[in-house]
């Protein structure tokens, strides 16, 4: 190879850019980007940190949200499981029973999942319409912790459970003997007052009950209303104005009750010496005539 194989530069090509910065300044310039760099980096360190300084507000709040939710649900289960629970009921629902007759309200309960170990009943009736002749308890709660009161309409009993065998299921707990003594609508219901002791309940596991009505009719199942008879007029007949006249004029013989014989005779005030006796211008009728329901004699 030649020298002549060399290629020639092109004297029209644009020289090499040079900076026409002095070095001295080179190096400041250098320092005020690390500056800017170090500022930015400072930054967004304290932007971090001021993030982390967050994640426990963060950490509590997501903690708070997912402990109210857990409270909801176990609220909720709550609610679904107070459902159950023990109920009353009387039976016959309702009944129809002539005046005088004697029936047996049966008083049942069932425990659902409940465990009962006592009750306390107290059942309102119309003292009026039935009475209650008596109380019976059932074998579930046969023990009789407090015996049977009455008070105006009200029956009141205590039972219990056998020893070591507390109730679970459904059956007869009592029963009432109830006589009808009026042809009457009435309603036999346990009151707010009726309570329910189970095993792992601290309160009333008594959740609802349900009454009787008994309809008392009057025997052959008519209700005889009573009738008061209109009262006897006694009040007379008044005398026609023509029975005082002369001729007399004759009475209806139809006319039994008039007020003849009742009228007193009318009084009246004579002047100092004068006669009582009437006198024809004075009565109408001739002296020595007297009158009667029957006519003139």
């Amino acid at each position: 190879m030649t020298d002549n194989n060399i290629p020639e530069i092109n004297p029209t090509l644009t020289p090499p850019v040079t900076s026409n910065i002095p070095p001295e300044n080179l190096s400041q310039q250098d320092a005020d980007i690390n500056a800017v760099s170090m500022q930015s980096h400072r930054h967004h360190f304290l932007k971090s940190k001021n993030i982390f300084k967050l994640l426990p507000v963060i950490f509590i709040l997501a903690v708070g949200v997912v402990g109210l939710q857990i409270m909801k649900d176990s609220q909720d289960i709550r609610s679904h499981a107070s459902v159950t629970g023990t109920t009353l009921a009387l039976v016959p629902a309702t009944k129809t029973v002539n005046i005088g007759d004697t029936i047996a309200v049966g008083i049942t309960m069932n425990t659902d999942t409940d465990t009962v170990s006592a009750s306390k009943l107290e059942i309102s009736y119309d003292p009026s319409a039935v009475q209650i002749l008596g109380f019976t308890p059932g074998a579930p709660l046969s023990v009789v912790l407090v015996p049977e009161t009455q008070n105006n309409g009200l029956i009141t009993v205590t039972l219990g459970a056998p020893f070591k065998a507390p109730f679970h299921g459904g059956n007869i707990i009592g029963t009432l003997n109830v006589k009808i003594l009026a042809a009457k609508q009435s309603s036999i219901i346990f009151t707010g007052n009726t309570q329910v002791t189970a095993f792992g309940k601290t309160t009333n596991a008594l959740i609802g009950s349900t009454g009787s009505v008994i309809v008392g009719i009057a025997l052959g199942g008519v209700i005889h209303a009573s009738i008061t008879p209109a009262p006897t007029s006694t009040a007379c007949i008044p005398l026609p104005p023509c029975y005082y006249r002369n001729p007399q004029c004759m009475l209806n013989p139809q006319g039994t009750n008039y007020c003849t014989p009742n009228t007193p005779t009318p009084t009246q005030t004579l002047p100092p010496g004068s006669s009582a006796t009437p006198t024809s211008a004075a009565s109408g009728l001739a002296p020595g005539t007297s009158t009667n329901a029957q006519g003139t004699r």
